[in-house]
């Protein structure tokens, strides 16, 4: 799927280029300091895994909008959603949704 490409990757830019970046900081860090350091020990191999980690092992939930892609942490241990809002190709918004 091409926009989940194109949301991984503004994902993984926000942690850079500051575009979005709080949003993104925000849901990574609420989930650190939240989660059991066992979950992150047996999906990460470390109980403080980077950002970009964190980003990398993100699932896409099924959503019926194709331009509204939710991501989240493995195995249902959130309810919150890290949520790509495109229009197009063109990243419109990233924002933490519960």
């Amino acid at each position: 799927m091409e926009k989940e490409k194109i949301a991984r990757l503004a994902l993984k830019n926000a942690l850079t280029t500051g575009v979005f970046k709080q949003n993104v900081l925000l849901f990574i860090e609420h989930h650190l300091d939240e989660v059991e350091p066992g979950y992150w020990k047996t999906h990460f191999g470390t109980t403080q895994p980077t950002a970009l980690q964190v980003v990398d092992k993100l699932v896409l939930q099924d959503n019926s909008d194709a331009n509204l892609l939710d991501f989240t942490l493995p195995d249902d241990v959130t309810q919150y959603l890290l949520c790509v809002t495109l229009e197009g190709n063109q990243i419109i918004d990233i924002s933490m949704e519960s």
